[in-house]
């Protein structure tokens, strides 16, 4: 007879974010991506993205991939915003597939069904954005930062517009730089801020969190872009943070130190990528907000959504001063 408190043996309950809350000390940790295969090929229809409208690292790849024009060689499938229930015992949540947001390919209810599919001893998080293989049926890819060079590398051929470089040769190793600078503080910084359970841990995040806003304001008041006078991946890795801050990481996340709209340079370079129409696609308010407040329901048990006014995104951005190279095909405004 088993002992039924020896759990040396037991396969793992499916890593979820509920699991990742809290450390001792109060801190959130996100739990590495675990899948880091590239496509074996560059076969138009063989691959798809698992998407949501609401995840900031799969907006980022999302953007890449309408930039290039890469929609018909993959096929990207969105989850429902609001998370569901992935495991009834546990009553853990994470994304789903309804009515709305269907699971074209196998019809699974949720996303560690679509991973479980390919890999049935997966028991770390279903994440998005998730690259999937419908040959082999088995997940590729789950990591976006490495994901999204990957991608833009092996089938900028087969893009509609092959002509835009978003990482190019001579900015790569500075839009990997970049992005180490800004992962800690920022980009997982809002979270790390968000699900915070000790005062103290919260305050010393979200002071990081500021000071690294600070510095980008003073990089942004002087160019265009992040990295100089061209548009790349390094303002794709920017972008969703921002945008998303005053509607959600500065209420919802409690980053309230100031918002995004009361940075002059900041709020201008949201505004200018915001008003193209190709960014509007991937990055929808509404469903992001949706999102957020209705799915982390231990830090908003009542899942009410916050009321804001989001009117400054409309306004003139203001950098046409600002130089730039030529824009992308995206860039120039109908």
């Amino acid at each position: 007879m088993t002992d039924a408190s020896d759990t040396s043996t037991a396969k793992p309950k499916t890593l979820t974010w509920e699991s990742e809350l809290n450390d001792e000390e109060g801190t959130w940790e996100r739990t590495r991506s675990a899948y880091r295969e590239p496509p074996p090929s560059d076969e138009a229809d063989r691959y798809v993205i698992y998407g949501s409208h609401a995840c900031p690292w799969a907006t980022r790849v999302k953007m890449l991939i309408d930039m290039l024009g890469l929609s018909d060689a993959i096929a990207v499938i969105d989850s429902d915003p609001v998370f569901g229930v992935i495991e009834e015992d546990t009553q853990q949540t994470g994304w789903v597939f309804s009515e709305e947001y269907p699971d074209p390919l196998y019809g699974k209810s949720t996303l560690k069904d679509v991973y479980l599919l390919g890999n049935p001893e997966h028991d770390t998080k279903s994440t998005t954005p998730m690259l999937w293989d419908k040959r082999e049926r088995r997940v590729l890819h789950n990591e976006s930062q490495e994901m999204a060079p990957i991608l833009h590398d092996l089938f900028r051929a087969r893009a509609t517009h092959p002509e835009v470089d978003l990482y190019p040769e001579d900015l790569r190793q500075a839009i990997d730089d970049l992005y180490a600078d800004l992962y800690e503080p920022l980009l997982n910084g809002v979270y790390r801020a968000g699900f915070a359970s000790k005062q103290e841990v919260h305050d010393e995040v979200v002071d990081g969190l500021f000071a690294k806003l600070d510095e980008l304001e003073a990089r942004l008041t002087s160019q265009r872009w992040v990295l100089g006078d061209r548009f790349t991946f390094a303002d794709i890795i920017l972008f969703p943070t921002l945008w998303r801050f005053d509607f959600v990481y500065n209420i919802h996340f409690k980053c309230s130190l100031r918002r995004v709209q009361d940075y002059p340079a900041l709020s201008g370079y949201v505004r200018e990528i915001y008003s193209w129409p190709v960014v509007k696609r991937s990055n929808s308010v509404e469903l992001t907000r949706k999102h957020y407040y209705t799915s982390h329901y231990v830090i908003n048990p009542h899942r009410l959504i916050a009321k804001v006014d989001l009117s400054w995104m409309d306004r003139a951005h203001g950098r046409d001063g600002l130089e730039q190279q030529a824009p992308h095909w995206f860039m120039v405004q109908a």
